[in-house]
């Protein structure tokens, strides 16, 4: 009886600690450990703040299941590796903050422009428009110069989409101008101005809202509006505010703080100059476009002839923890966590695993190929997003916008 009364007591026991260790946010911890080495060394890399016992028992639980997740992924022959980053110990949710693109389904926009107006006939004329679309293309290194800014880290504001948008007006204002008109714009500028045009700031918004938020800059009729907006929006020299005037501080400030003045402008806006339908063609009458879903060869030819593009789609744990080499596009849906938004920067061959895109992220240097990922594709499909060629849905909202940089509406 004594024996049989310890035996159950320790059964307890056991069972009351298991119990316990199971518990973290309502996940099974089991079969998920990782060393103190690598958990301190983790923590004095990515992690800055100072966390409360609790919080870090789940930062470790969720370290330890990226690193068993990352070592299987590893242990196979693959055409891409995995590793650890600022993101490995955050939970569902904190993940997601470090994302923010809502995804839409359809091509809307909000015209800022008066259509009965007439285009300039100086419109946005690329200075490399081709009769061929090239096998690669990389706007990094084009004929020995960036037209690409360096990559920046959104920190853990979900606000992806002012990242792959300014991404565009920055790459292609130099692409007609030059490389040395290449100017980091204020990702800050967007996510505290850009509640006029329904962006939510660290909470999410769309490609759409955010191109349609610098059109604005460009178009939208100063009179008539009071208060801070009309303080806030631009008279002349009109155009986000550059990086260094309006520096990113990963938080929504609560205020718009755009500041006026030639030298706060980078890549200043002048009103769309991009034709709706054959009949405004016709009629030479300019209106906004934003561009959605392309084909193979469009996407190419847009890429090659006018510069990167923005795209927004769904994406999992190994693109989160993707760290070199090409990200298979059967892959990049894996394990969805949510929905992000990057640019296109150009495209390539890799000699052993075929066509790829190349991704801008918005996750710092440490994340991929320095800030980087080489998103492989196959097919002639619809390009990046949605059935062959497409990894991530990232085709189906995929847009880019043509502006009139030199001249205004006559």
């Amino acid at each position: 009886m004594v024996k049989l009364a310890l035996v159950a007591g320790l059964l307890f026991i056991l069972a009351v600690e298991k119990s316990q260790s199971v518990l973290i946010n309502g996940e099974e911890d089991v079969g998920h450990t990782v060393s103190d080495d690598k958990w301190n060394a983790h923590k004095k890399e990515h992690i800055k703040e100072v966390m409360s016992a609790e919080k870090e028992q789940v930062a470790r639980h969720h370290f330890a299941k990226t690193e068993a997740y990352i070592n299987d992924h590893n242990a196979k022959e693959s055409s891409y590796k995995l590793k650890h980053n600022h993101l490995s110990h955050l939970t569902p949710a904190e993940v997601k903050n470090h994302m923010g693109v809502i995804i839409e389904n359809d091509n809307r926009m909000d015209d800022h422009i008066d259509r009965t107006k007439r285009c300039s006939e100086r419109k946005s004329s690329p200075r490399n428009k081709r009769a061929t679309v090239p096998d690669s293309i990389d706007w990094r290194n084009h004929n020995g110069a960036s037209y690409v800014t360096p990559v920046e880290s959104q920190a853990s504001c979900g606000c992806c989409y002012a990242f792959a948008c300014k991404a565009v007006l920055e790459s292609r204002y130099a692409i007609t101008y030059g490389a040395d008109k290449l100017v980091s714009l204020s990702a800050q500028n967007v996510v505290d101005c850009g509640e006029l045009n329904g962006l939510g700031g660290c909470g999410g918004g769309t490609i759409r809202q955010t191109f349609n938020y610098a059109a604005m800059m460009a178009n939208w009729p100063v009179g008539g509006m009071t208060g801070r907006d009309a303080k806030n929006l631009p008279k002349t020299g009109r155009g986000l505010n550059t990086l260094s005037a309006y520096p990113y501080e990963g938080h929504y400030r609560k205020s718009c703080d755009w500041k006026a003045g030639e030298s706060n402008i980078g890549a200043p806006l002048n009103p769309y100059c991009v034709y709706k339908s054959d009949e405004d063609k016709a009629n030479n009458v300019g209106g906004q476009r934003l561009q959605a879903a392309y084909g193979l060869n469009d996407l190419k030819t847009e890429l090659a002839t006018y510069g990167p593009v923005a795209a927004a789609g769904y994406i999992g744990k190994k693109f989160r923890n993707y760290w070199s080499g090409v990200l298979p596009e059967d892959d990049c849906e894996v394990d969805v966590e949510g929905a992000h938004a990057i640019a296109v920067v150009g495209y390539g061959v890799d000699p052993t695993h075929g066509n790829y895109w190349i991704i801008k992220n918005s996750w710092g240097t440490r994340w991929g190929e320095d800030g980087y990922m080489r998103l492989g594709y196959s097919g002639d499909g619809a390009a990046i997003g949605g059935g062959a060629g497409c990894p991530c849905g990232f085709c189906k909202n995929l847009m880019t916008t043509r502006f009139n940089w030199d001249g205004y509406w006559d």
